[in-house]
């Protein structure tokens, strides 16, 4: 990074949130900024709920009860060779499987999708997208922050979502990603503009600035470790953080958040 780039970026956070975060950010100025690919996106998290909901093998009425969600029903219909691996996957599991079990084994086949998809995705999906995370996180900080860390990351969960995601929110998550799979499917857009690593550098100080003084420092110094297993605490840290990089973005006028959102998602 250009020398009176990382001098004015640090003086800024400096500014704002005292001298150690000013030394932190000079610390890691210049250096890839790996942390901001560590948000994945969280994709569905809630696609297997109607597995309690049908009597003896579910298997055979699951499909048709997937089908009436609507990003399920985008798949079927703009992604036939996605939608035959789903169909796959759920006539093909264990009827002892829980719907903790039946959602980790469904859920990476929509994701991957979405993931696959984002770059096409409009500044208005971007923007619905981001918002629809920012509440789905949220709601996962209060409930367990590991898991937060998890699925922020594209991992898998040990919580059974249909019971932790209010209605609204599984509703939503359908009706967001159906409209994201069906607009990309139909109408994409060119490839973003990755971010160019000053801008990466800025919502990183916007970032934390969204934070506590007194965790600023701590989760810029977790960031630039990125244990594999982090703590009960460096969970916490680090799903305060995800949600908070979102939140700077859609702190921004709409139309500028959900250009700025398809180049957060494009670099890598």
């Amino acid at each position: 990074m250009d020398a009176i780039v990382q001098g004015a970026m640090a003086g800024a956070i400096g500014a704002l949130l005292g001298g150690g975060l000013a030394w932190a950010i000079e610390r890691i100025a210049g250096k890839k900024l790996a942390w901001t690919r560590v948000l994945p996106l969280a994709g569905v998290v809630v696609v297997l709920t109607v597995w309690r909901m049908v009597p003896s093998d579910p298997r055979v009425q699951a499909m048709d009860a997937l089908d009436q969600i609507p990003s399920v029903a985008a798949l079927k219909a703009h992604y036939p060779a996605d939608y035959a691996l789903l169909k796959q996957a759920v006539t093909g599991i264990d009827l002892a499987a829980s719907v903790l079990e039946a959602q980790n084994m469904v859920r990476p086949i929509i994701a991957s999708v979405i993931a696959r998809q984002m770059p096409k995705a409009s500044p208005d999906s971007t923007y619905d997208v981001m918002q629809l995370l920012v509440d789905q996180l949220t709601v996962l900080r209060r409930v367990d922050p590991a898991v937060c860390v998890s699925m922020a990351r594209g991992g898998t969960s040990d919580r059974d979502m249909g019971q932790v995601m209010p209605v609204e929110l599984q509703q939503r998550d359908g009706e967001v990603m159906g409209r994201l799979l069906t607009q990309t499917a139909t109408d994409p857009e060119p490839p973003a503009r990755r971010l160019k690593e000053e801008e990466l550098v800025a919502l990183t100080v916007r970032t934390l600035e969204r934070l506590s003084p007194e965790n600023a420092v701590p989760t810029l110094d977790l960031l630039m470790k990125m244990p594999s297993k982090p703590t009960a605490r460096q969970n916490e840290l680090l799903c305060d953080y995800y949600i908070a990089s979102f939140a700077a973005i859609l702190a921004l006028p709409a139309p500028v958040a959900g250009v700025r959102g398809r180049s957060f998602f494009a670099t890598k």
